[in-house]
């Protein structure tokens, strides 16, 4: 015996076996919808979302989020995986063995960007499933990056979380770090003004200083000159799509003794290809200069742009000028600005050689910038993108007009910007030479420019990142949203959900399907991956009974979308081979690798997102999961009558109603009286007549209906009315509605169908399951037939009068008497006709004589003659002797006889 429990002991540690546990929860990352994919600093990134991106500098930080909820046994190990910049090695840290205090600085090494990463905060709490919250401060210190490498190395990290049963791992947050570019040495070199170590040009150090207006009035109106070193230019040209598109590079001149230090953009003028937040004074001043980072050329109107600065400069009247080197990512958030000086010293009014001018041509000249990018890429969830009108005139009086697909874009009159009338996602200055797209509304298409005779046309692609994230209707990515979070699988009945990926300006993307079954190993539960093949086989269901298609539609003219939809109608348990609750997520990423590095910059990651649901099995009810009491409902075992009254009792175990809550079913219990809701039944709602108490399932209690009709007689109206309802219903049915406890808003995706139980009953109302959109199963289902698995559900009615139940008891016991009667007659009858049946005639002639009393009784004298006849005729047939005289004594009871003589005695 003892070597057969050792054996099967290391049998249950090599062999997994059938989870049994009802609503297991595999761990999973519980985040917020997901909104961007371009993150700023102080941002929130939330484990779980899909591959992210951002751009931060030195001492900026965001918070990183680990949030878990689920079975997971034992407890829960974080980990941080990352690479550093330039390197291709995956490197981790265990981020529980952080405080609050603690900051431990990483990729520190040459070449590379170095961060630093202390915990913020930690919670746990247990109800239904264990939920984990750990937040982390991940700040950017030096980045050490090479100039030429800016574009190219950034930060990867991931988040892992290792439990007993398996690990999740989260997508990874990007980030680079544009310091190398955007900041001078702290010491200039010795023999140069100004440092060297810049993309900007000597050209343009002179041009931001005024000399090259010394000659302002000539003749010239449009002029350009080398503002950007061409290595930059061709280092941004080579970066990815996302970061050229974004990236603005220039300087600007700060009329303020603070120079550099502290920049107001109502103090200074600005000469960059762009700024997210430009003035209605920098959006006009945009007619007059440009700079294409296409070229590195600041294309400006000679004159006009140094009357502009010149009278600037005498509004201000500064005591000093910083010139300084500006770098940002354009967004309303800014994800990255900075502001270094450029000059080594401020500059004093004596070395400003802007002046006052007027121009020698009589007519208003606007010239094309040529070289312009006309191919621009709007990515989805990167904030807005700007189109800057590539046209420079000479005056700013000039009108400029936008077009978006043959649409005029109407600016503004009196705010700085405002949404186009009639285009959804594009906002107008309200100098209309600029406009901005909004990353998830814009439409792609056609947008033109024109000043003067001039004019330009932009095609703007929209490239949306595979996204579940689900949008509001107005949105081109409304064809989008993830899996509801669980699904609660009623045996029988059918079930389908949906996840949704738009995305958009990409030529492939994968939508797959993956199942994690759990089950129990020696060192707890394990969830492993499987197929849909391999799922059906283990599970040991049909292809009839889960089927998972893809679909792919176009979302308007510029996105499309592929669907998974799922349909489900899980058999009876006694058919599966192991327990059914699974996690089902739907998985999406882009395909094609040389996208990924073009438009994104990733070489690791495939730009993936997830969504995930529970699918939790739910075994349908009998008649064992409700309380004995139903069984005395009925109303042939307590006699329903009005002078009594009645009493009906539904409801579950305690065992089942503790077995709905923790898999999170909300009852709805109500009481049906043939088609109607019983609580509409005015006549017997009255508090004289009947009440109803109603228990919800919640974790203490379980779901419970007690109705009880009170005794009543026919002494007024009311009552009269109540017996009249009651005699002419026919049934008295509980109704239990299981109901997801979500709101409709969290359930996109799911379709419960119900349509072969029928239309809703209109008197029932939302309390109809089928007319309920969160309403999955109810027992209504099972007890509408009468050979219904839970048929008992419903009671016959079958109510009398009062006084009704005396009478038919009198009735009752008067037909007991004359039965008892008959049956004492009949034997009485019996016995006599058996007595009789065996007498002979002579002894009953001789009875009926001796009841003769004495006296002359004329017919005793007959009968005495009869009987003297009777004696003679008796000696005739041979007695020996005949009888010479007979007496009768009725008092004695004796008969006297008088025989002849010679009569023997034997003869008598």
């Amino acid at each position: 015996v003892q070597t057969a429990l050792v054996v099967w002991l290391l049998l249950l540690k090599l062999i997994p076996c059938i989870v049994q546990q009802s609503t297991q929860i595999m761990p999973q990352f519980i985040f917020s919808p997901p909104s961007k994919l371009l993150f700023n600093w102080d941002d929130v990134w939330e484990a779980g979302y899909p591959d992210s991106l951002a751009v931060l500098s030195a001492d900026h930080r965001i918070t990183v989020q680990v949030s878990v909820a689920g079975n997971f046994g034992g407890g829960l190990k974080i980990m941080l995986a990352f690479r550093c910049a330039g390197k291709s090695v995956e490197e981790q840290l265990d981020l529980d063995s952080l405080t609050t205090a603690s900051v431990t600085e990483q990729c520190s090494q040459p070449g590379s960007i170095a961060f630093s990463i202390s915990k913020r905060f930690q919670t746990s709490t247990q109800s239904t499933d264990s939920v984990l919250t750990s937040d982390f401060i991940l700040k950017m210190s030096t980045s050490r990056v090479s100039y030429e490498n800016v574009f190219k190395d950034f930060l990867e990290f991931r988040i892992l979380v290792q439990y007993s049963g398996g690990e999740l791992q989260s997508n990874s947050m990007s980030v680079w770090n544009l310091d190398p570019i955007s900041a001078f040495p702290a010491v200039p070199p010795v023999t140069a003004k100004y440092s060297s170590r810049s993309f900007l040009t000597q050209s343009a150090i002179s041009f931001l200083t005024g000399r090259e207006f010394a000659d302002a009035s000539s003749s010239i109106n449009v002029s350009s000159l080398q503002f950007v070193e061409p290595s930059m230019v061709a280092l941004l040209a080579a970066a990815p799509a996302f970061l050229r598109q974004r990236v603005n590079l220039g300087a600007l001149l700060n009329f303020d003794a603070n120079g550099c230090s502290y920049v107001q953009y109502e103090r200074s003028t600005m000469f960059t290809s762009y700024d997210s937040k430009f003035d209605s004074r920098h959006t006009l001043l945009q007619k007059l200069v440009r700079l294409d980072l296409s070229t590195g050329l600041l294309w400006y109107s000679k004159c006009r742009l140094s009357n502009e600065i010149y009278n600037f400069y005498l509004s201000r009247m500064p005591a000093s000028i910083g010139l300084c080197l500006v770098v940002s990512v354009s967004g309303q958030m800014q994800p990255y600005y900075r502001v270094s000086t450029v000059h080594a010293r401020l500059i004093s009014p004596t070395d400003f050689n802007y002046k006052s001018c007027t121009t020698s041509s009589a007519s208003k000249v606007c010239s094309l910038v040529p070289n312009t990018y006309s191919n621009v890429t709007v990515f989805a969830g990167a904030d807005f993108t700007a189109l800057v009108c590539p046209i420079v005139c000479d005056d700013p009086t000039i009108v400029y007009r936008f077009y978006a697909n043959g649409r005029l874009l109407i600016p503004p009159t009196v705010s700085d910007w405002d949404s186009a009338v009639g285009i959804s996602g594009v906002r107008v200055a309200r100098a209309a030479n600029i406009i901005e797209l909004s990353p998830d509304r814009a439409p792609s298409g056609v947008y033109r420019c024109t000043a003067g005779s001039r004019s330009f046309t932009f095609n703007v692609l929209i490239v949306a990142a595979p996204s579940f994230a689900k949008t509001d209707s107005g949105s081109a990515a409304a064809a989008s949203h993830p899996l509801p979070g669980k699904v609660l699988a009623m045996a029988g009945e059918v079930v389908s959900y949906t996840c949704a990926a738009s995305y958009a300006g990409l030529s492939s993307v994968r939508l797959q399907s993956v199942f994690y079954l759990a089950s129990n190993t020696s060192t707890g539960v394990s969830w492993t991956r499987h197929s849909l093949s391999s799922f059906q086989q283990l599970v040991g269901i049909s292809a009839n009974e889960l089927t998972v298609s893809l679909n792919s539609t176009a979302v308007g003219s510029d996105r499309s979308a592929q669907t998974l939809t799922t349909v489900l109608q899980p058999p009876a348990s006694s058919r599966l081979k192991r327990p059914f609750d699974h996690r089902f997520v739907c998985e999406v990423g882009v395909n094609s690798n040389a996208e990924l590095a073009n438009k994104f910059g990733l070489n690791s990651s495939r730009l993936s997102a997830q969504t995930g649901s529970n699918i939790l099995y739910l075994s349908r009810p009998s008649r064992a999961d409700f309380i004995p009491e139903i069984d005395e409902n009925s109303c042939s075992t307590q006699r329903c009558y009005a002078g009594r009254g009645a009493k009906f009792k539904f409801g579950f175990t305690a065992s089942y109603g503790a077995y709905l809550n923790q898999a999170g079913v909300e009852v709805l219990a109500y009481l049906r009286l043939d088609s109607f809701l019983l609580t509409d039944v005015t006549a017997l709602m009255r508090q004289n007549v009947s009440s109803l108490t109603i228990t919800a399932n919640n974790a203490s209690q379980h779901s419970l209906l007690i109705y009880e009709i009170f005794q009543f007689d026919l002494a007024n109206d009311w009552s009269v009315e109540a017996l009249n309802e009651l005699q002419k219903r026919t049934a008295l049915t509980a109704v239990f509605n299981f109901r997801y406890k979500s709101l409709s808003s969290e359930l996109t995706g799911l379709k419960l169908d119900k349509s072969r139980y029928g239309s809703p009953t209109v008197a029932l109302g939302r309390f109809d399951c089928r007319a309920d959109p969160l309403c999955f199963y109810s027992t209504d289902f099972d007890a509408q037939s009468p050979h219904g698995s839970l048929s008992f559900l419903s009671v016959q009615l079958a109510f009398q009068p009062p006084g009704s139940q005396q009478i038919n008891q009198a009735r009752i016991s008067f037909l007991i008497v004359i039965i008892v009667v008959c049956a004492i007659v009949i034997i009485v009858l019996a016995v006599l006709l058996f007595y009789f049946a065996n007498r002979s005639p002579a002894k009953t002639y001789r009875l009926e004589e001796k009841e003769i009393h004495q006296g002359h009784d004329p017919r005793a004298e007959a009968r005495d003659e009869k009987f003297k006849e009777y004696q003679r005729a008796e000696a005739r047939d041979g007695w020996p002797g005949g009888f010479a005289n007979v007496a009768f004594t009725a008092s004695s009871g004796q008969i006297n006889f008088a025989a002849h003589q010679g009569t023997r005695e034997s003869d008598l």
